[in-house]
């Protein structure tokens, strides 16, 4: 004061670090989407046009903690179906998460939701067959009989149904006949 009084007062300051890292300015995370089951993306990150790799400490920064002392998880949940022989294992949901972790606790999280779908169908490929008629006069035909490596782009081939209309002859159809190959995938798709 005026007379050359001194008052001191000392105390603490607590500093902390509330400040969630950041991904690189080149960085550009996938985004929600929904794919055909034959176009699944990888959990890759975008560095560019047509540069696509895994996320790493490379790729993100902090404020206080060095790069090379954050901690990045990846995580993913699948409520696809293991059974190959259903239509939920072509159509389902990818949940992805991104979790980068500083020393201090902060965290960025980056979720990506992708629907998985089986809209395309399958490729029906026929040959030409002879059938000959049974005792009775009667025969059905069998669809692998007409079947020419018929595929799909997602279900393999033992997962895949066959049928052919007509698929009942008798001596009333003798010589040539149209007949047409179904060939339907788990989810319902006819080709």
């Amino acid at each position: 004061d005026g007379s050359g009084n001194t008052a001191i007062c000392s105390f603490q300051i607590m500093l902390v670090d509330t400040q969630k890292p950041e991904f690189d300015a080149d960085i550009t995370m996938p985004n929600d989407t929904t794919v055909n089951c034959d176009a699944v993306p990888s959990n890759c990150v975008y560095h560019g046009p047509l540069v696509c790799t895994p996320l790493t400490k490379n790729d993100v920064h902090d404020n206080c903690t060095a790069s090379g002392n954050l901690v990045v998880n990846y995580n993913e949940v699948s409520t696809q179906n293991p059974n190959p022989a259903l239509c939920s294992h072509y159509t389902y949901d990818l949940t992805r998460t991104w979790t980068i972790t500083d020393c201090a606790g902060n965290a960025l999280v980056h979720v990506q939701k992708i629907h998985v779908q089986d809209t395309t169908a399958p490729v029906a490929l026929c040959k030409n067959a002879t059938i000959q008629l049974d005792k009775t006069g009667k025969v059905i035909l069998d669809p692998q009989l007409v079947n020419n490596g018929s595929y799909d782009n997602c279900a393999a081939f033992p997962y895949l149904t066959f049928s052919v209309a007509p698929n009942q002859f008798t001596c009333a159809n003798l010589g040539p006949n149209q007949v047409t190959l179904f060939v339907t995938d788990p989810c319902g798709n006819v080709g």
